[in-house]
């Protein structure tokens, strides 16, 4: 399994959102001035018993309500000692419940990561990006802001995912993806309005990686991704807290390979713009009541018992009595000299109108 987290767009530190969420003051004031308090209480008391050896006298231990017979009252890895002079809740594996354990957020880490006055320990955002800890790819790192990322994969050779997380630099844009636009009643253009609906166009944030080795469409059915040439198209989708998105999330999927696989992705965001166009639909029944109906050879025929998918076709009109037929295969009907007709045209042209 290969994991990557990508944060193309981010914000800064001084992102006004973060900077309202992430003050010191969310430092629970028991634990404000834990490691001043308990200095205090070591220099004054003259009973320095220390059963568990964990460096706090029993006294002490009494006082701030840990286990005197337990070095680490919450079984965090992190000591009693420590997590009271770093001011973490020693009876707490997880000080602000960020899902996080203390051990990881003070082991091998700057003890507050993005420098905003708030430990790691007490921070649900460790890197100031934006995401929660919790729902974040990688909570101790994000990228500077770029339009497009490259991204070396290498596997062992068998099926692998490599997963991505983004922000847009403004994240009010990443709410595109819940909005509409109204198209105008058109019943002219190639794009046509003949509902009066209102939501006719939409905006698709996808995540575009190109690559020289890309999977074939085959191999990634059921994935929603689309493989054009050395392109890929791969769906994003919200990542939501409470309601608000945080960031936008995605994964291209990389099947069973015989051997290792060693390849460069150049990974951007595209926003696809698609109208939902409205097609007049016809149905064509012969005197004898069977309608013309798509067959497998892109023939047409009048022995279709109903009005179905194979029977009905875009009424394309071109202007005045001249119109064009398209049928379910995607190709548009044209006469054959000898007077047959056969859904085999890839465009409109005089055979088809």
């Amino acid at each position: 399994m290969v994991l990557i987290s990508f944060q193309p767009m981010l914000n800064s530190l001084t992102d006004k959102g973060a900077a309202i969420q992430q003050t010191p003051d969310e430092i629970p004031a028991a634990f404000r001035d834990l490691s001043r308090f308990v200095a205090e209480l070591m220099a004054d008391t003259d009973d320095t018993n220390d059963t568990d050896g964990d460096g706090l006298p029993d006294s002490v231990e009494l006082v701030i309500g840990t286990d005197p017979f337990n070095p680490d009252s919450d079984f965090d890895r992190v000591s009693d000692y420590d997590e009271a002079f770093m001011g973490t809740d020693p009876n707490s594996a997880d000080s602000n419940d960020d899902r996080f354990s203390d051990f990881l957020e003070v082991t091998d880490v700057p003890l507050d990561l993005d420098d905003d006055g708030l430990p790691n320990a007490w921070d649900p955002d460790n890197d100031g990006d934006g995401v929660p800890d919790y729902l974040d790819l990688s909570p101790f790192a994000k990228t500077t802001l770029e339009s497009e990322f490259t991204v070396n994969v290498k596997t062992s050779g068998g099926p692998s995912y490599v997963s991505f997380q983004l922000r847009t630099n403004n994240p009010d844009h990443m709410r595109l993806i819940q909005q509409s636009w109204d198209w105008p009643t058109d019943s002219r253009g190639s794009f046509r309005d003949l509902d009066g609906s209102k939501d006719d166009v939409v905006i698709i944030p996808t995540l575009r990686i190109d690559c020289q080795d890309l999977p074939v469409q085959e191999d990634l059915e059921g994935y929603g991704i689309i493989v054009d040439g050395s392109s890929a198209q791969v769906p994003l989708f919200p990542v939501w807290e409470y309601g608000n998105m945080v960031a936008l999330k995605g994964r291209m999927f990389f099947p069973q390979t015989p051997e290792p696989l060693n390849v460069s992705l150049e990974v951007s965001l595209m926003w696809r713009v698609i109208g939902l166009n409205d097609n007049e639909v016809r149905a064509f029944a012969s005197e004898y009541g069977d309608y013309l109906s798509l067959q497998p050879d892109g023939t047409i025929m009048a022995n279709g018992a109903d009005a179905g998918y194979n029977e009905t076709y875009v009424w394309m009109s071109l202007g005045g009595d001249r119109a064009a037929l398209k049928a379910a295969n995607g190709l548009y009907l044209i006469v054959d000299p000898n007077g047959s007709v056969a859904a085999s045209s890839a465009e409109i042209t005089a055979d088809s109108e």
